[in-house]
């Protein structure tokens, strides 16, 4: 963060904006945690439509992570369900449409 070259009078905004985001992260769900870090994951794959996707190059990083293979799941689950990815045989995922923006 750039803080440094601000005025004294920011300083007060940033931090009141950095509790404020502590908070919200600190009261996000571990299912939204999971997505954000899923979705992070397709886009370093550059997951566009039409790609198909081996999952383990989204599992293993984000069980790596700290993420549980049935918190992954559930968001391949809802990702399908949304219509967004297809999953398929043999461990692999084609996205369907371009993922959420953030």
């Amino acid at each position: 963060m750039a803080m440094a070259n601000q005025a004294p009078g920011n300083l007060d905004l940033d931090l009141e904006t950095i509790r404020r985001e502590t908070r919200y992260e600190a009261n996000m769900s571990r299912f939204t945690e999971t997505e954000i870090a899923l979705i992070e994951r397709l886009r370093a794959l550059k997951a566009l439509p039409d790609t198909s996707i081996n999952v383990l190059d989204i599992g293993v990083p984000l069980t790596a992570a700290g993420f549980t293979q049935d918190e992954i799941m559930k968001v391949l689950y809802a990702l399908e369900q949304d219509k967004i990815v297809a999953l398929l045989p043999g461990n692999r995922l084609m996205m369907l449409k371009e993922l959420p923006d953030d």
